[in-house]
């Protein structure tokens, strides 16, 4: 599905399908409970080929934490900025699912960031 919407940022197609599957479990969970948890940011930054992102968010120093959650959301806005521009006003000119699971991985990431920090 998401090859052939023929509109995935360049950043989004180097996604191997094992990542677009861990990021499609996050925006799942994320989806699905109100509950949000620094934690489940880890696996969408290793996705996003961010281990250094990773190893801070789901480190147990609350202040590294919080600066990976703020570096995660900084390499979407810069790497992948139609992520971040339609998750802010909710409209995406792209329904790849890999997309729309950034997006919604993405504005809980924002949410979080707004209310932890």
């Amino acid at each position: 599905l998401d090859t052939d919407s023929g509109c995935l940022p360049s950043a989004v197609k180097g996604i191997s399908a094992q990542d677009r599957e861990v990021i499609y479990s996050v925006a799942r969970e994320l989806k699905n409970s109100l509950f949000r948890d620094f934690h489940q940011f880890g696996p969408v930054a290793l996705a996003l080929s961010k281990p250094d992102i990773q190893e801070k968010i789901t480190g147990s120093d609350y202040l590294a934490t919080i600066e990976g959650l703020r570096e995660l959301q900084k390499h979407i806005d810069s790497n992948v900025p139609s992520i971040a521009k339609a998750a802010s006003s909710n409209k995406s000119e792209c329904d790849a699912p890999t997309v729309d699971n950034l997006q919604v991985v993405y504005t809980n990431l924002v949410t979080l960031l707004q209310q932890f920090s």
